[in-house]
């Protein structure tokens, strides 16, 4: 892509991402899952380093960030999944593991989440996770959206308001409450 990527595809990227079947009339980050669910580890690894070469190179250079959202669901869901790295005989929250995992891929890591407990974000951090990834920063309190009113000013901000219909305030209702 000759110039590198512009503001423009950025806009376009989050209005596939915001409503991917108003504008494609299919849900490609859907099918996409349900292509991979059951493929292999090494298959995958080696598609996500190809990947990440590119984006990369198209980026040329800056820093590609990956973002595990909802973290608070493997957290409370699934504490009792895996081995604490730290004291073997106790339970360990599976969000070690995925952070664990993704960092092999990803040198550019955002954990998100809301409803976290610090306690178990102590744990999940306190564990060979930051050991082995290094440079883990944690942020709290980041402000929220509580009101519809305060999504759609924010929304207005950077999308058209011709797109900006009310089932995609509904959506975003639903999806950034609270975040």
């Amino acid at each position: 892509m000759s110039g590198g990527i512009r503001e423009e595809h950025k806009h376009h990227w989050l209005l596939l991402q915001i409503a991917p079947t108003t504008f494609l009339q299919s849900d490609p980050f859907r099918t996409l899952m349900e292509n991979l669910k059951d493929a292999p580890d090494d298959y995958l690894s080696t598609q996500i380093t190809m990947e990440n070469i590119t984006i990369t190179t198209l980026l040329n250079g800056q820093k590609l960030f990956c973002v595990l959202d909802e973290a608070q669901v493997p957290t409370e869901l699934a504490s009792k999944c895996f081995r604490s790295r730290q004291n073997p005989e106790e339970d360990g929250p599976i969000l070690s593991e995925l952070i664990v995992a993704w960092k092999k891929s990803f040198s550019g890591l955002i954990v998100s989440g809301t409803g976290f407990s610090m306690e178990n974000i102590e744990a999940v951090l306190g564990s060979n996770v930051a050991k082995e990834g290094g440079g883990v920063r944690t942020f709290t309190d980041l402000g929220v959206f509580d009101s519809e009113e305060g999504q759609l000013a924010y929304m207005k901000q950077y999308l058209p308001l011709e797109i900006l219909d009310r089932k995609l305030e509904l959506r975003a209702a639903y999806w950034l409450h609270g975040r």
